[in-house]
């Protein structure tokens, strides 16, 4: 049987009722409700690794490659904009100490869920990343995918240890046939995201139009040593 791990949602240090069906649910019913309901995927142990496994491949990639030749063990991240929480729960299942930030309450309330469910700590945040407190050199990874606040990107500077990575995935202008090849307003221009994060040192950034847009996936690394 999973086991419920410790977890306050937070607003930015106060404190914050989990949303809408779990806040009414009784604390027993909270412990049985399943992570399959709350991800709506088919019960069993087999697909539910395939299923946190099949999410977005760059965090794996980025991880084995960059990740965890440099950083030998589990220390801190933080995931912005996290929503469901794959990949901070995925780093929390190796034993990271993971923080989250996501503006909408319903994904932090599953996601709450489901570390109760995985028995993994995960210490989350309701609100917009541009008003979290970033402290200083705290982080040792921080994974940013499709939230595009270029103000968002020196404050991830600061906040990195020195050596610390980013691992970062987001949409991107594509124009190669003369038309606009992207879903999201004012995306990256290509070989943008670099020149907003002149302190880290570039490990891997790959531009490609993907399904009718573009994409850029980028690892740094902030120059210093730990």
């Amino acid at each position: 049987m999973w086991s419920l791990s410790r977890f306050v949602v937070c607003e930015y240090g106060k404190l914050k009722q989990l949303p809408t069906f779990l806040e009414r649910m009784p604390f027993a019913s909270r412990q049985s409700y399943p992570i399959t309901k709350l991800y709506q995927v088919s019960s069993g142990e087999e697909n539910l690794n395939a299923f946190f496994s099949a999410g977005d491949q760059a965090i794996g990639k980025a991880y084995g490659q960059f990740v965890a030749k440099s950083i030998q063990n589990a220390c801190v991240a933080l995931d912005l904009a996290c929503g469901l929480g794959r990949h901070a729960l995925w780093l929390a299942s190796r034993n990271w100490r993971v923080s989250g930030v996501d503006l909408s309450d319903v994904a932090i309330g599953k996601l709450s869920q489901a570390s109760f469910e995985l028995n993994v700590n995960l210490d989350l945040f309701v609100g917009d990343a541009a008003e979290y407190k970033f402290e200083p050199t705290r982080f040792d990874l921080i994974v940013l995918f499709y939230h595009l606040d270029r103000s968002l990107f020196l404050k991830i500077v600061s906040a990195l240890k020195p050596s610390g990575l980013l691992i970062c995935k987001m949409s991107l202008e594509w124009d190669s046939d003369g038309h606009s090849a992207t879903v999201s307003p004012n995306p990256l221009d290509r070989n943008e995201l670099p020149s907003l994060v002149p302190e880290l040192h570039v490990l891997y950034q790959e531009e490609r139009p993907v399904r009718g847009r573009g994409v850029v996936e980028f690892v740094g690394r902030k120059l210093g040593v730990p």
